[in-house]
């Protein structure tokens, strides 16, 4: 009996978050992970703009249960333009409700139709996008409901002007820049 006694003290000395381990683990496995968003967006990114579009950072910035077997995920995500392209959109839409980009920009009826209003941007410019996604808790797992982008900014800098032609970069004693 002294031993059985023995025995329970050593196994619980050793073992006793085993119970909340395994809670731990089914709370997160209840909670969708960022993943999840982050490969659907990356996904929409490429296909509808089929290829000028990359995401090039994603994170997580808040979650939140919104009702019964649906959860939010609030995230900020970069985009990159892999070429030269024009988004179409106005002021009340926004130009970010898809990914998609034109290689040129539309004229006439075109331009009419595809909101009114485009933007150029050239390859190398990125733009720090901010929205949320819903997810559905299903038997397989969360499943992306829905996608939308709330904000969109233009990240200064974000593309390197060559110098001009004919002038060259000094470059002092040290090495450095100047």
């Amino acid at each position: 009996m002294k031993s059985l006694f023995l025995l329970t003290g050593v196994m619980l000395a050793l073992f006793p978050t085993a119970p909340n381990t395994v809670q731990a683990q089914k709370r997160r496995a209840a909670t969708p992970t960022e993943a999840a968003v982050n490969a659907g967006l990356r996904y929409r990114v490429a296909a509808e703009s089929d290829g000028a579009l990359s995401l090039t950072s994603f994170r997580k910035t808040n979650g939140y249960e919104k009702a019964f077997g649906l959860y939010v995920i609030e995230w900020q995500a970069e985009v990159m333009f892999e070429q030269a392209g024009y988004k179409s959109g106005n002021a009340f839409v926004g130009y970010w409700q898809d990914f998609r980009v034109l290689e040129q920009q539309p004229r006439g009826l075109d331009a009419v139709i595809g909101g009114g209003n485009t933007i150029h941007f050239n390859k190398g410019q990125r733009v720090l996008l901010t929205g949320d996604s819903v997810l559905r808790k299903t038997e397989q797992g969360w499943r992306l409901e829905e996608l939308s982008v709330k904000t969109a900014h233009l990240i200064e800098g974000s593309i390197a002007k060559p110098p001009a032609q004919g002038s060259r970069r000094y470059v002092a004693s040290d090495g450095k820049f100047s």
